[in-house]
Parts: structure tokens; sequence; C-alpha cells
């Protein structure tokens, strides 16, 4: 199982600080983009009619004990009030002057009215049925609310789509009247989520057995409900509506990061990503067209206008592989279009400089991407805004990979992927194992052997089989053309001892990544992974040291998978293509889980660390020949079905015609 969802390729609209996930305002208003700098925990928050921030938080007192206030803070960021409350709410909700909260207590949850301008707060009503409010508002004289209700705790449903990543646990759609405090429920089934919209009605999502996902606008004058849009925007537990179009923001998670995303009520529409690195699943609101929600520790509140992040709706049109159909990049205020293609069409389309494009996303592993480095017509990026610093930023090898022989720079990395052995140092002793950071071709054999051999080991490892061998594949033949010869015989013989054919990829205990992946089990002698954000995680780890593959090659540097960005020359949509790869070299300067970037400074100071530091810096870029050519016939000597001269034979034949052709 390849783990593709592992690449990181994550944008920005505008310009991003290189030592902070954070944007630079020397380009932005503050009216586009301001930060509340609370550094107080952000336990609830609300805005009110006037645009007046309201957050809970929780603060000690001088005898140490922690007291509940609620303050205010103005458009400017500056708190204008403060109001200390004797019970912990634990949603809040602010309208005319009077902030409404639900406290879980002894016997249920109760709703309270705190008046803002004489401190007094006033218990309203018990909220009976309901173990938890999800999310709460005020709208003129009632207050509506999605809550767990019990007694829909154990509904039974059918998905509409058994593939749908729906479930429900009770939640149900209720609103009290803060007049006669009665409560009722919308008659709504299997809602989700729902948020307030300008005009004061609801816009909620919802799941039906028969078409799934869908949204409803709910007029909450009349207690109407509008026809259903079905939607599929899978499991929310928060949107906010921005603009009198009903168009809203939420929260999305895309190669290991989270953003925020703008969709419409129409799904034709498409989605357009606005931030990234938000936790708008926590605290996410509108207002005036304005657009907050906390950051990842809830600390600080961001705060956009939504329109000046838009970029009009323009489309950036990019074509990838089917191997990368669940990678949308991030949109940097454009909409993506993606057009997944098999290699063969995206050759196609390259070689052909088909205008319908503006950007590919390919990567050096690919099949067809020595054949496209080689023929393929690509915008020069030396003179766009922000590509030049970047890459003198990166490792050189980098820059170079990037460079054609005319000096110009021919594509945009993205990311590398270098292989990599993690390996804990306590368990690797007391087995008598010899990993250490610089090891060579036959120590890695018999480290292999020992395991295949050894029961008592065959939990504490980890390999995939496929990536090690098309790795010294690539390691051989970015030096050498020709299979005859006595280096690749002894590297074919050595593979075949120890590397059994299989169709299972996965050789030893594949659980111990998901394990190490939460730092769950320490329990392992090595694994191998070739995922950047995965190794990154592994950083400030104890007792784990990490290793490069054996160097086969002769000129010492490791070889990595290089994923890239390509512009189109012929694109119709090019001044705006340019400004998205502008965006998105100002951005990735931020991204040091990358590891791309020379500057030591930029990663933790620990010793696996500077393992991947020297890992990464010493790395070598091969662009993949077609595995047609060499490796089906491979497969057949592993598993004994062809003679190794045979295979020599015929490869060689191949790949020179091949490089000839």
């Amino acid at each position: 199982m390849k783990k593709y969802f592992f690449v990181l390729i994550v944008f920005s609209l505008f310009f991003i600080s290189c030592n902070k996930n954070e944007l630079q305002t020397e380009n932005l208003s503050e009216d586009a983009y301001f930060i509340y700098d609370i550094n107080e925990n952000i336990e609830s928050l609300d805005i009110d009619e006037n645009g007046v921030l309201y957050y809970k938080t929780l603060i000690k007192d001088e005898n140490d004990t922690f007291k509940c206030v609620i303050k205010a803070l103005d458009f400017d960021g500056s708190v204008i009030n403060t109001y200390e409350i004797e019970k912990s709410p634990a949603h809040i909700s602010v309208r005319d002057g009077s902030l409404y909260y639900v406290v879980h207590e002894i016997n249920g949850l109760c709703l309270y009215k705190y008046t803002l301008d004489g401190n007094e707060s006033v218990k309203l009503t018990d909220i009976t049925n309901y173990s938890d409010i999800i999310y709460m508002t005020v709208i003129a004289d009632k207050l509506y609310f999605l809550g767990v209700n019990n007694k829909y705790i154990n509904k039974d449903y059918t998905p509409a789509n058994p593939d749908d990543m729906f479930s429900y646990s009770g939640e149900a759609i209720a609103c009290i009247d803060l007049n006669t405090l009665s409560c009722n429920e919308l008659a709504i089934d299997l809602p989700i989520a729902f948020s307030k919209a300008p005009d004061d009605n609801i816009l909620i999502y919802a799941y039906d057995e028969e078409g799934g996902y869908y949204l409803t606008e709910y007029n909450t004058k009349d207690g109407s409900f509008s026809e259903k849009t079905y939607h599929k925007i899978e499991m929310i537990n928060k949107f906010a509506v921005y603009n009198d179009k009903k168009d809203f923001v939420y929260q999305k998670s895309r190669d290991n990061t989270l953003i925020l995303v703008s969709a419409s009520i129409d799904p034709a529409k498409g989605e357009t990503d606005l931030l990234p690195g938000v936790n708008g699943g926590a605290h996410l609101l509108c207002h005036n067209g304005y657009i907050y929600c906390t950051n990842f520790d809830t600390t600080k509140i961001t705060r956009i206008n939504a329109e000046a992040f838009m970029q009009n709706n323009k489309k950036i049109t990019l074509i990838c592989s089917d191997i990368y159909d669940y990678n949308q990049p991030f949109g940097c205020g454009y909409t993506i279009k993606q057009n997944i293609l098999s290699d063969e069409e995206m050759a196609l389309a390259l070689l052909s400089q088909d205008k319908s494009f503006d950007i590919c996303f390919i990567n050096s592993g690919q099949e067809i991407s020595e054949n496209i480095k080689s023929k393929g017509s690509f915008y020069p990026l030396n003179k766009v805004e922000g590509v030049q610093e970047y890459l003198d930023a990166c490792f050189p090898y980098i820059r170079e990979a990037a460079t054609n022989s005319d000096g110009d720079i021919w594509m945009l990395p993205i990311a590398v992927d270098m292989p990599v052995i993690f390996y804990n140092e306590a368990v690797c002793k007391e087995n008598d194992i010899s990993l250490k950071s610089s090891l060579d071709f036959d120590e890695f054999i018999s480290i292999l052997k020992r395991f295949n051999e050894d029961k008592n080991l065959s939990d504490l490892y980890y390999y995939d089989w496929v990536d090690i061998v098309n790795n010294f594949f690539d390691q051989y033949l970015s030096n050498s053309k020709d299979f005859n010869s006595d280096g690749f015989r002894r590297l074919a013989d050595n593979i075949k001892s120890v590397i059994k054919y299989s169709e299972y990829r996965m050789v030893g205990n594949y659980g111990l990544l998901p394990e190490f992946y939460s730092n769950t089990n320490r329990n392992y002698a090595f694994f191998f992974i070739d995922d950047h954000d995965f190794q990154y995680k592994a950083a400030d780890r104890e007792n784990i040291r990490a290793c490069s593959l054996p160097n086969i090659a002769g000129n010492k540097s490791n070889m990595t998978k290089c994923f890239f960005f390509c512009v189109n020359p012929e694109s119709k949509n090019l001044k705006e293509t340019l400004k998205y790869i502008s965006s998105y070299c100002e951005y990735i300067m931020s991204r040091k889980e990358l590891m791309i970037f020379k500057d030591r400074s930029l990663y933790p100071q620990t010793a696996v660390m500077d393992d991947l530091y020297g890992i990464y810096s010493n790395g070598s870029i091969q662009f993949t020949y077609p595995k047609e050519l060499f490796m089906d016939d491979f497969n057949a000597y592993l598993r004994g079905e062809k003679e190794l001269d045979d295979f020599i034979k015929e490869s060689n034949r191949r790949l020179d015609v091949y490089l000839n052709e």
C-alpha cells in the first residue's frame, strides 16, 4: 500500500512568514487579515451584532483557584470589558446586551442569562433530555442549539451510500423561546451542523437515507424548510455562513494539515481554499463578511475578510496522475479544477502542449518522469517572484534538479521523500543488532537475513520490499545504464537471497507504523519509511536514531523522490497561474517539516534530527525510467522463473531502445 496521502502540497493565499505559520501583514491590510493574540485558552467564542468578540477562558486567582472569565474584544483586539461568571459555561451566545450560556450541572444541562450591563446572572431553564450541546446561537428572541438528545442515541438508520463516512450519535436541533422558555425540536432528522446566516435564517447540513448529505435553509420566521440540495462535504462538526448568498466556510483535513475552505450551496461551484493551519473545528464564526477562527492551540483568533481572500472565483486547472485522486492542492484563494489522468494521458497532454490545463503535478518516481523531464515543454520560472529565493533556501541538489542545462527553472519542487530506516537503539542493543547511522550494503543484507531467520524478531521490524528494490534500481541507474556488470550481479543475488517475492509488499509487522505515529509503542528494532512528514514528527523522540538505505551507486548520495509542479507555457490562464506559484513559494518557506531547507537551525536540536538532516542534505533525485523495461522481468527472476543472464540481456536491450528512441 503506497502512502501517497502523506505527500504535502500545501499552499497559501498571501505572503507567509519564514519563521511562523502566519501571514505577513506587510502586504495585507489589517482589514483583510488580523490576529487577536489572546495568549489564553479560548474555551468558547461568540460575536454580537455590533462585531464585539466574546470569549470564555479560565484564569487563576491569587489562591491558585480557577475562575471563569468572559472577555470582550473590539475590532482592533483591545479588551473593552471583562466579566466574571460564577458558573463555568460550556457554550456562550451573545445578543442584545445579554450573554446566554449553558452549564453542565448535577441534574443535567441548564440555560443561564447574564446581563452584560448589570453583571447579573439568572437561570432561565433546564434543558431536559439533552446530554450535550454542540453549538448554539441566539436569533431575535429564540436560542437555537444542536445537541445530543438521549432518546435518539440508538436510532436506527441506513446510509444512502455504503461508502459515506456518516455517523449519528443522537444529534437534534431545537429552539428555546427566550420569552416563554418553551423548547421545541425542529422537524429535521439526522442533522450534522448548522449556522446562522446574515438574514437571521439558518443553513442546516444534514443527512438522509435516500440521497445522503444535503443542505437546507430553515426560515426562522415561518418555520419552513427550503428544498434539499445534496452536497457531499462529508462529516463536518462546524461551518459558518459568511455572506448573503449563503456561501460558507468549514474546516477540512488535507495532506496532514487543517485548512479553511469556502463553498457554496450549489455544489457545482466547487471549493476555494482560504487559509491553512487553522482549528476551525473548535471555533468558527462569521460576521459582516469577516471570518473568525482559532489556531491549533486555541490561544489566538485569526480574522480574515472573506472577499479579500477570494480570487473572484478564478480557476486553476491542474492535471495529475490517478494515483493522486484524493490530493487536491491548496487553492490560494483560487478554485482548483483537478483533472485526474492516467500516466499515458498526462504524458500526452504535456508533450502535445495541450492548452486546457495550467499546472501539472508529478513526481520523479512516476514511470513517465524521465520521459517528461527530457521531452516536455514547461514555462521557465526564473523571473516568477519568490521562486529564486525559495530555491536558494533549499538544499543544492533540489535547486539543481529544478534547473535544466540552459539554466531555466523548469519545475518547482514541492517536497522530497527520502527513504529512512528508523531504529530503536535500546531494542537493537538488547538483540545484538548493529544498526548505525552509516550502514553499508553488506551490513544491511546481513541484518535482513538475521530478521528472516529469527522468529523472535518477527514483530520488531517492518519494510516495504518493493520500495527498497525500486530505490536500489534507481541508485544503480543513476550511475550506470548497463545491467551487465559484476556490481549489478552482486546486487541482484543479494536481493534475491533476502527478499522473497510476494504480491503483498509489507514485510514484518506493519502495525509498527500507526503505533509509532501515535507514539504508543517503543518496542521495535527498526522500520522503513519514506515519508518526510511522518519522519519529521519523530524528530523529538528519544532512544531513536535514523539511517539511510545503503548507497550502492558510488556517488555516496541518498536517492530521493521529488514531487513538483510544472507550468504549462501554453496555458490560457498563465498570468493567474504564475501568481498562484508565487504565493506558494512564499508560503512553503515556513514549512520546515518538509526538511528541504539547508538552514539547520530551523529544525529541532535532537540526535535523530541530526541523522535526518544528514540524510536529507545529502540527496540526489533520479527521474525514473518505466518499470516495464525491467521490473516485471526482475520480479520473475525473484520468483525463480527467469535466469539472471536472461534478465540482463533483455533489460539491456529494452533500456537501450528507450534511451535512443
